[in-house]
């Protein structure tokens, strides 16, 4: 038992944002399964956006993001990881810091995901997608009700096949 390590159990999610504060290192040792292997650690993303920087266990995903951001850490074993969270506990937050591992958070968020996904999607199918919901309101269509609204001079979208 060390008298900085506490454990808490769940807590009310408006407490959350006094709890990240406090925290000096964001962590997620998930067990080496199969499963694991093939999920991505949003938590990771969390812990990120709240400014700090992350110790993971050594999985696909975890690996990609530590690629990314020097603000994440994929390690082995349990040796490893707690000698890596000692090392990045000590290491200073300053205001950029900060700013940089945001950063990273922010190039995953939703919207961001969503805008590539706009962008494969116009990729595969020549279609100018002006965004997702474009997409979803035509059924996946190759072209925007919005796209063939305007160009036929109508006032309302309408669905395009």
């Amino acid at each position: 038992r060390l008298p900085n390590v506490h454990h808490v159990g769940a807590v009310p999610f408006a407490d959350l944002p006094r709890w990240l504060a406090r925290m000096d290192v964001g962590l997620t040792p998930y067990t080496d399964s199969a499963f694991n292997r093939a999920s991505f650690p949003l938590k990771t993303l969390e812990y990120l956006a709240a400014g700090r920087p992350v110790v993971g266990s050594d999985l696909p995903a975890t690996r990609g993001l530590a690629q990314e951001s020097m603000d994440v850490s994929a390690v082995a074993g349990p040796a490893e990881f707690a000698a890596r969270v000692r090392a990045v506990a000590a290491m200073p937050a300053t205001p950029a810091v900060v700013r940089r591992r945001r950063a990273v958070a922010a190039r995953h968020s939703w919207a961001a995901r969503a805008t590539r996904l706009t962008q494969l999607v116009d990729l595969a199918t020549g279609a100018r997608l002006a965004n997702v919901t474009d997409l979803a309101a035509t059924n996946g269509a190759a072209e925007s009700m919005h796209t063939a609204a305007s160009r036929n001079g109508q006032a309302t979208p309408r669905r395009t096949r």
